[in-house]
């Protein structure tokens, strides 16, 4: 098993990876999203406070592999699959998930669901605190095993999406706080994570006040009102073909 030390100074750590990096884009879905009664207890999370969250990988051959994080020690989340292993030691704000492709075939996808962890993903406010007791939060970047940004195991173009918005109690969704990120790696030069791979990367989290305070957001009832229309439409047009 692999683990990762925490943050120290960039290029101190042997092995370290080249200063190249892949062009990244950051997108957010907003289509669904989840309410937390009580909002954040810590905004200092670290690879320990993500077990249960769920992760699947895919890759190019088709085939994917499900697992969950669980905790090692008291900083350190680890998914130790048979195709794949996601590592992250420290607080997440600072240090790297590293993610390796032990599988015989490029990793195209990863996804992370934070919901059975009772934690968020928390993103970049303009260097300002969003969502009250959130702190500053870090959208995605790439990295090295050091922590440094100037280092990526990968070229080409990779896509990290975030989804299902949070917000807290009765007020509006800031649009800091998302429950998974998808990360797409198709577009880089091997077409994903090759075989024997790995990738490193920071995405800063926060955990909740509240284990299970996580509820998706009902559809307002417009939404729902349409969908009825529209599926009642299409029953009477197959009644009259």
């Amino acid at each position: 098993m692999r683990f990762l030390p925490t943050l120290v100074a960039a290029g101190s750590l042997m092995g370290a990876l080249p200063a190249a990096a892949a062009t990244l884009t950051v997108a957010t879905d907003n289509s669904g999203g989840f309410v937390s009664q009580d909002g954040i207890a810590a905004y200092n999370s670290s690879g320990a406070t993500l077990a249960g969250a769920t992760v699947t990988a895919t890759f190019a051959d088709g085939t994917s592999e499900s697992g969950t994080i669980a905790a090692f020690g008291r900083n350190t989340g680890a998914l130790y699959g048979s195709g794949f292993e996601l590592v992250q030691t420290g607080t997440t704000y600072s240090n790297a998930f590293a993610l390796f492709n032990d599988y015989t075939s490029a990793l195209v996808t990863l996804s992370i669901d934070l919901v059975p962890a009772s934690a968020v993903f928390d993103l970049d406010f303009g260097g300002a605190t969003g969502t009250d007791g959130s702190n500053l939060g870090r959208t995605l970047i790439q990295s090295d095993s050091s922590g440094s940004e100037d280092g990526s195991g990968l070229t080409g173009d990779v896509v990290a999406t975030y989804a299902g918005r949070v917000s807290v109690g009765s007020a509006a969704a800031v649009g800091d706080l998302y429950t998974s990120l998808v990360l797409d790696l198709s577009g880089t030069l091997d077409g994903g994570l090759a075989s024997g791979g790995e990738w490193y990367f920071i995405a800063d989290t926060d955990t909740l006040k509240t284990a299970g305070d996580l509820a998706p957001v009902p559809l307002p009832a417009g939404v729902l009102t349409l969908g009825a229309a529209l599926a009642g439409l299409g029953l009477l047009r197959r009644r009259k073909g």
